[in-house]
């Protein structure tokens, strides 16, 4: 979601209008940042790749690593120039344009990618590729302009040559414009992350009693701060363009930046699929998925119903903090499919709901029998945080558990005044 904000500089040196403005402690600092993010987005890059498990699953990101190496690397070389003159610093810079758009749609396949439910990983829709194939193809035009005209692109007053020719002021117009489409691509790819996670989370609920380890809260964390700074950096062009150069500015973008590059590197190689099933979900033979195709009858549905009750009842499954609709399943001998249609139609709830609903029942009936802690029950009845207890048990309840408690213990004070 994130880069250096190379293509805003792109089309900013391209395209100002006669003047000249001390840019040299602000290109030292781009430059010193460039090298560390470049460190780090290669080592990251390289752990991702040699990983050999869900390998499917981590290539987009050390795809992501490797395109923003890319545009570390044009700045490092190019920013100290006032001009770049070199073929390889023009080949450089013309990589950098399609490496800086495929980042976000790489960020995008990668969350796709963690949050697929199904075996088949999804691909990536050719839509999300054309930003980068646009500016691949700017890059070979630019580079297909003559050296001096090149040259003259990042001139700050355009020669005669290049405002004589219209192949190279359409490649000029198409840097500042790919600037443009960069900063509309965060608000697109962040949109596109946060609805993702969304119905990701709530498809947990089917599958999960307890979902805080999967929730990858990480991502929605990283991608609302990417709001903030797509406006630092929608602020930083605005001040490039307008004024002078800014060395604050340019210093919160690239923190910021490098922040956000740490936060990927570190999660990402943390993070596993969501979708990771139990050993019991394999269970499942072929001739169950077959027979499962059929509808369920009110009469089995109802008789599945009974025993998923009777096996919270009588064995108190819900206590298993990592129950899993799986593992439901197997033990009352029905196929998760059947379960799942039985508790969304029948019982009307989703298997999360209709798990922490038992722990809740048992947790009013600890509060209000026992002497332990409310911590102590929340994990004794298979919540896995005090937070994501008190969550359940306000839904479920309409108050707090340390209000219940409250009131049980006032109602012994008065019990023994009144003895």
């Amino acid at each position: 979601m994130l880069s250096d904000g190379v293509l805003a500089k792109v089309g900013i040196e391209a395209h100002r209008a006669g003047r000249r403005v001390p840019v040299e402690d602000v290109q030292h600092v781009d430059v010193v940042f460039a090298a560390v993010k470049l460190g780090l987005c290669g080592l990251a890059a390289y752990a991702l790749f040699w990983r050999s498990e869900q390998m499917s699953v981590n290539l987009p990101l050390s795809l992501f690593f490797l395109a923003q190496s890319v545009a570390c690397l044009h700045l490092i070389f190019a920013t100290p120039l006032v001009i770049p003159t070199s073929f390889p610093l023009h080949l450089l810079f013309a990589l950098s344009l399609p490496a800086s758009l495929v980042m976000k749609p790489l960020l995008w396949v990668y969350v796709r990618r963690l949050t697929c439910e199904d075996a088949d990983r999804p691909g990536w829709p050719l839509l999300h590729a054309l930003p980068a194939l646009a500016g691949l193809a700017i890059g070979l035009a630019f580079l297909s302009l003559p050296g001096h005209m090149r040259t003259g692109l990042f001139e700050d007053v355009l020669p005669d040559a290049v405002l004589a020719s219209g192949t190279a002021l359409f490649v000029g117009y198409a840097m500042l414009l790919i600037s443009l489409v960069f900063l509309a691509q965060v608000a697109v790819y962040i949109a596109l992350i946060l609805g993702r996670l969304a119905r990701y989370r709530a498809r947990l609920k089917d599958l999960f009693a307890s979902t805080e380890d999967r929730e990858m809260r990480w991502i929605s964390t990283l991608a609302i701060s990417a709001i903030g700074f797509w406006g630092i950096s929608t602020v930083f062009m605005a001040l490039d363009i307008f004024t002078l150069p800014s060395d604050v500015m340019s210093v919160v973008n690239n923190v910021a930046a490098l922040v956000v590059l740490s936060v990927i590197a570190v999660w990402g190689l943390r993070q596993k699929p969501g979708f990771l099933r139990m050993p019991s979900a394999a269970s499942e033979t072929t001739t169950q998925i077959k027979y499962e195709r059929s509808a369920l009858s009110a009469d089995q549905s109802n008789r599945i119903a009974r025993k998923i009750d009777l096996a919270m009842q009588r064995d108190a499954l819900y206590r298993d903090p990592n129950l899993s609709l799986w593992d439901l399943a197997k033990h009352v001998g029905v196929t998760s499919n059947y379960l799942s249609q039985t508790l969304n139609e029948t019982i009307g709830e989703t298997f999360f709901d209709y798990v922490n609903k038992w722990r809740i029942r048992e947790a009013v009936r600890l509060i209000q029998s026992s002497d332990e802690t409310i911590l102590v029950i929340s994990y004794d009845v298979g919540f896995n945080s005090r937070s994501s207890f008190y969550k359940a048990f306000k839904r479920e309840t309409g108050m707090t558990p340390t209000a219940l408690k409250r009131q049980v213990e006032e109602a012994a004070t008065v019990a023994d005044t009144a003895g």
